[in-house]
């Protein structure tokens, strides 16, 4: 239970921290970038990189706290005193560069994990003591948003019971998802802000003979390596990883998109009588694509378990390129290399906002969204958005990306060769049979800004931040709904 409250806690702070990292960061890039040519805006540049390293010292202790170890980080000194030295040791330091990807990281991923663990307890907590709620308000049945749970709506005290029944199943996933969340960002943040990884005594030696400006350590500790790692230290990322035929390509891709299909076109609106209010296929496709969305995540650990011979992080992470990006050009790996994430992702933004094609109208969420009837219908509907929160978070980081990005795209070289981001983003496009007016803009946007970072990056992490812009939307769009 301890340790259930623990990472509760730390969901929470993240989810704070998260709008303090994106405020911090957006506002000194802006400020810093409209004010350079008059001078100002190096010494915005300063503060932000000072006020970026107290953020993340205390995203290192809050980590540090959840994983129950310390997290230490590695600072340049300036060579002299001086404003020029100072200036010029800040923006040359790796720690710095990881510090302000690190900002920008959390501010979506952070935000993303922290409120799907709170909204999934949330909601169990709510079902487990509807019917205190019952016996406290008069006219419990005037609740509909409290009591709208999508499959029905609780209006009667017997109803109340079921719903407590169905709250206590749920209330140790939705906690052990809780704490899921909490460990993956712990973890996260352990491995971009902690000390680099050390390096074999060769590298160390040559490493020591260019490091006149790092601290001078004791004669028994191990040097550091750099945040940027060559990229001769280290194996490449599709060594160990068995390639798939063209064959075994299109039967996962088949039996990610086939089902998603299915439950769009078919069993959605079948079942679209079980909801009540406005819009009940909206309603239904809600459900039933994010059902679809997690049976992606199931997948990929079936299909990840049976090509590991040990299911550890360790192995998880390179079998489905979970690792810092690296450029194929200068072999940095992590630091300044974090910062291709911001064009892709806001030339994501841009293409989104391009024209598509209509939508049909008893399917079109946004349209629903901005309706009067859908703002009455998700004002203070909280177990909707638990769904929709659960629905982005399995769409763009546990489902769809990790299933094309991280499972797929390295597994595609040996049936296609250079070109395997371009088939790996076509088969993306083709698998939207669900939504088939998202085909045509898809096509460009899965191709050239979501398979091709991840391959060019070698890093899954490219295409699950740029895709994640999606959801961070479509998570602020439906909580300022909630909350209205």
């Amino acid at each position: 239970m301890g340790r259930a409250l623990r990472d509760l806690a730390y969901c929470g702070a993240i989810v704070v921290g998260s709008f303090v990292a994106g405020a911090v960061l957006l506002t000194g890039l802006a400020l810093t970038v409209s004010l350079i040519f008059v001078g100002i805006g190096v010494v915005v540049w300063i503060a932000l990189v000072l006020a970026a390293r107290l953020i993340t010292a205390v995203d290192r202790s809050l980590a540090g706290w959840q994983r129950g170890e310390r997290i230490g980080a590695v600072y340049q000194r300036p060579p002299a005193r001086g404003f020029i030295p100072v200036l010029k040791t800040l923006t040359s330091d790796p720690q710095t560069w990881k510090d302000l990807g690190w900002l920008g990281l959390t501010s979506i991923l952070g935000f993303t994990l922290g409120l799907a663990g709170l909204l999934a307890t949330a909601v169990a907590l709510a079902d487990v003591t509807l019917p205190i709620y019952y016996w406290a308000v008069s006219d419990p049945h005037t609740g509909y948003a409290v009591t709208n749970f999508g499959l029905f709506t609780v209006d009667s005290l017997g109803g109340a019971f079921v719903a407590a029944g169905i709250g206590l199943v749920l209330l140790p996933v939705a906690i052990l998802f809780a704490c899921g969340c909490a460990a993956a960002h712990a973890a996260l943040a352990a491995r971009v802000l902690g000390p680099p990884a050390l390096q074999p005594k060769p590298i160390q030696e040559r490493m020591t003979m260019m490091s006149s400006n790092t601290t001078t350590l004791p004669a028994e500790a191990t040097l550091p390596a750099p945040a940027a790692t060559p990229a001769s230290a280290e194996a490449d990322r599709y060594a160990g990883i068995p390639q798939y035929s063209r064959k075994k390509i299109f039967g996962v891709w088949a039996a990610a998109a086939i089902p998603m299909g299915v439950l769009s076109w078919i069993v959605a609106p079948l079942t679209k009588h079980w909801f009540h209010g406005p819009e009940p296929l909206v309603q239904s496709l809600l459900v039933w694509l994010t059902l679809g969305l997690i049976w992606q995540f199931v997948l990929v650990v079936i299909l990840l378990k049976r090509e590991l011979d040990s299911f550890t992080w360790p192995r998880v992470r390179d079998a489905l390129w979970l690792r810092a990006p690296r450029d194929p050009k200068t072999g940095r790996v992590g630091g300044k290399v974090w910062w291709w994430t911001v064009p892709f992702t806001l030339a994501f933004l841009a293409w989104t906002a391009m024209p598509a094609l209509p939508v049909p109208k008893d399917m079109d969420f946004l349209k629903f969204m901005g309706s009067h009837a859908g703002q009455h219908f998700f004002s203070g509907a909280w177990g909707w958005f638990a769904i929709i929160a659960v629905l982005a978070v399995f769409n763009t980081l546990l489902g769809e990306e990790l299933l094309f990005r991280g499972l797929l795209l390295p597994r595609m070289r040996g049936a296609f060769g250079k070109r395997d981001w371009i088939v790996n983003g076509a088969i993306f496009t083709l698998y939207h049979l669900h939504l088939p007016w998202e085909i045509p803009l898809t096509f460009v946007d899965g191709i050239f800004l979501d398979a091709y970072p991840s391959r060019r990056f070698q890093s899954a992490w490219m295409g699950i931040i740029v895709h994640s812009a999606q959801s961070v939307m479509l998570i602020g769009l439906t909580l300022a709904l909630v909350v209205k």
